[in-house]
């Protein structure tokens, strides 16, 4: 499958990827914040260890970075990333090629194009979906930011 006018999985992977490892990056610098505020590392790591969506981005992102999780999983659910889904609503498509071993798609309105990476755990249980776990992280990082600001 070839699809022309929008970034490839494999680069939308890596993205995705890299945001994981960088968004679960930040703890180190909550943590230091924390401390700077009278607050300890064991306070972060139980405010992490609480929030069951935080735990399975830990854990994406560690096996990304390690190439598994030889220290287990954080959330118990050993979490990986899937392969990524293209929607599209017909209007997005300008043409559709199709040859004996390959379909070629020209895409002329990526706006209309929607991406899911799904997130499966053990058993190929559906976790959700990769960007909703991403959006969530960087909203909790803020909370917990904010909580050590109000605790001052």
């Amino acid at each position: 499958y070839i699809i022309d006018g929008v970034e490839s999985p494999e680069e939308i992977g890596d993205g995705i990827e890299s945001a994981f490892v960088w968004l679960w990056s930040l703890k180190d610098y909550v943590k230091k914040y924390a401390i700077s505020k009278e607050k300890s590392k064991e306070w972060i790591e139980s405010k992490i260890n609480i929030d069951p969506c935080l735990c399975i981005c830990a854990d994406i992102a560690n096996s990304s970075k390690h190439g598994g999780l030889e220290q287990g999983s954080r959330s118990g659910k050993y979490p990986k990333l899937c392969n990524l889904k293209y929607e599209s609503l017909q209007e997005a498509l300008k043409k559709i090629t199709l040859r004996a071993f390959e379909v070629e798609t020209d895409v002329s309105r990526s706006e209309l194009i929607s991406v899911e990476m799904p997130v499966y755990g053990e058993k190929e249980k559906y976790l959700g979906d990769a960007f909703k776990y991403l959006d969530y992280a960087l909203n909790a990082w803020e909370s917990i930011v904010d909580e050590i600001e109000k605790a001052v």
